[in-house]
């Protein structure tokens, strides 16, 4: 057989694989196949395997997913991506195909797949996921709102162990979401350059990298190369201001069920690099919903700062940001909440 039309194509210890094939009249008409071709022989394809419409089997698993979204291969594995659960493969095709189940987790877009020698990063319909070969892990939740990313206009992602970077649209503007391997933090800055003078939100359609210098770069829909980060140095982002530092915990329990309490302070125990100032935001939910933002002008050493809040809730959770270079970013040592009857809730 010729090489199919495909919309995915990987290649994995000398063979190619295709997914979602056979583009007619404006659709793809076989959304769940997938094709290799023969070892050391691009041009010869013996073997199209389609996967099974919604609630059927196939070797043992139940394949949920109406389409294939994405395709890739990672330390010499093959990953299909559903949009609501991926697979690892092995074997050939034109043998036997043994599907692995990893987990019921989709990929949104094969545009947000990225891999380095330590795993492989994408996005699903519930925030960024990672996978290293022994476990897989949500790494954007409490994070990142996937509700505010767009990836109905131009994305792409990349990373190098260091980081792994999305370019996307966040909250109605062209971002960059990048999470920090090392930290297991985020960044989400808005892309902007200067044009005329004026500061223009600035939208890239892919990103590639220099491998010699370790810069990363972006081609913009204008068809120019502009340089998004150089090596680890956060000062040298094109166009763009200060990263925001954010660090934001889940809903912690306070007092007795059923009977709201009073969050009397927030305590931040942390160690800055450098001065700054930190905007700090407390929201409880109790009968209603309350929220207060707190400035918190920091400076060197490891210091514990007391907030007053006064909020009456249930429940609370914290947020607390920063314009910052990556470099200045405070170390946070624990956040604390106080109330009237009990020792603070951590």
């Amino acid at each position: 057989l010729a090489a199919p039309a495909a919309k995915f194509i990987a290649s994995c210890n000398n063979v190619i694989y295709a997914a979602c094939l056979d583009y007619i009249e404006g659709e793809w008409k076989r959304p769940r196949a997938l094709a290799c071709s023969t070892r050391n022989w691009p041009n010869q394809w013996p073997a199209v395997q389609d996967y099974p419409d919604d609630g059927e089997e196939w070797d043992g698993f139940a394949v949920t997913g109406e389409e294939i979204t994405g395709l890739a291969t990672w330390r010499e594995m093959v990953v299909v991506f559903f949009d609501s659960e991926t697979f690892l493969m092995a074997g050939d095709l034109a043998g036997a195909r043994i599907p692995i189940f990893l987990a019921p987790v989709g990929c949104l877009s094969n545009r947000t797949i990225a891999s380095d020698n330590l795993g492989i990063y994408w996005s699903a319909r519930d925030g960024f996921y990672y996978f290293d070969g022994s476990g897989l892990a949500n790494i954007s939740r409490d994070a990142i709102n996937e509700e505010d990313i767009d990836l109905t206009k131009p994305h792409d992602a990349w990373c190098d162990g260091e980081r792994y970077i999305c370019h996307c649209y966040y909250q109605g503007v062209p971002s960059l979401l990048i999470y920090d391997t090392e930290r297991k933090a985020w960044v989400a800055r808005r892309l902007v350059g200067m044009v005329g003078g004026l500061e223009r939100a600035l939208s890239v359609v892919s990103i590639v990298r220099d491998g010699a210098r370790g810069q990363v770069f972006g081609l913009t829909e204008a068809r120019k190369l502009v340089r998004l980060c150089s090596g680890d140095a956060f000062e040298t982002d094109f166009g763009a201001g200060n990263p925001i530092f954010t660090i934001e915990t889940a809903e912690l329990g306070l007092g007795m069920p059923g009977r709201d309490t009073v969050v009397e302070e927030l305590l931040v125990d942390l160690n800055p690099a450098a001065a700054a100032s930190l905007t700090a935001v407390v929201t409880g939910r109790g009968r209603k919903q309350e929220t207060t933002t707190k400035e918190l002008p920091v400076t060197l050493g490891a210091v514990t700062y007391e907030l007053p809040c006064g909020i009456p809730c249930r429940v609370a959770k914290v947020k607390i940001s920063a314009a910052m270079l990556k470099s200045q970013c405070p170390e946070v040592h624990a956040l604390a909440f106080t109330t009237p009857e009990e020792a603070p809730a951590r």
